[in-house]
């Protein structure tokens, strides 16, 4: 099952109209999101942004934090209907080991990097004790972190590294951290050398696969 989404809503928008409304002020705030810390916009500006009185904002959402809940909601949800797209049995079916790390690793950095300023913010609240935002990315990483592990268990076979189970774990959480290292908080510019996104994907699939010693087989990459 796809992440639960947290309540945001003050009110349950039930007709067409109010439903329009609430989702102008999440298109607004998501918008406002991604060019700074949601911190310094204030209810006045998302509700200019979105087209609605300050009224209007209140009619729907409690405050600020409901609206941040909800847009925490609006990117999990992206995200994990990408990662459930890219690794669906279907796409699966024939996909070696290196296909199978690579669609996740190709989706995970293609959205971080969309989605970058509100994950942050979204694991910055989450790491300060708000139990919506901390519960909405663990069902997040359990949902997404699951489908790997279950694809790449199904490819157990194929793993040549002494204990599969193990280097499944710790090469996806190798991977993950490399991944928010690399994107989310961008300390790749340390590093005396640019690297693209296309070539993170490329080196994060490369680093987790020699992990797995995968055995060679028939199983064609995934498209």
């Amino acid at each position: 099952m796809p992440p639960r989404r947290p309540p945001a809503l003050a009110h349950p928008a039930r007709q067409p109209r109010a439903e329009r409304t609430s989702d102008a002020i999440i298109e607004a705030g998501l918008a406002l999101l991604r060019e700074r810390d949601f911190a310094a916009v204030s209810v006045a500006e998302i509700a200019a942004r979105a087209g609605v009185s300050v009224g209007g904002f209140y009619a729907r959402f409690e405050g600020k934090e409901a609206l941040l809940h909800a847009l925490a909601a609006e990117v999990i949800a992206d995200c994990s209907g990408a990662l459930d797209r890219a690794l669906a049995p279907s796409r699966m079916a024939r996909a070696s080991v290196e296909g199978v790390v690579r669609a996740y690793v190709r989706v995970m950095i293609t959205k971080f990097r969309e989605h970058r300023n509100a994950i942050v913010q979204v694991i910055r609240h989450a790491r300060a004790g708000d139990p919506l935002h901390g519960l909405a990315v663990r069902d997040f990483n359990d949902h997404v972190h699951g489908r790997l592990r279950a694809l790449l268990h199904e490819r157990r076979h194929l793993i040549a590294h002494p204990d599969p189970d193990a280097a499944v774990n710790i090469g996806l959480f190798l991977v993950s951290a490399a991944a928010r290292e690399g994107v989310l908080s961008d300390n790749l510019r340390a590093y005396p050398i640019k690297v693209t996104d296309s070539m993170l994907i490329t080196e994060l699939t490369r680093a987790y696969v020699a992990y797995l010693q995968p055995r060679t087989s028939r199983a064609r990459r995934a498209p």
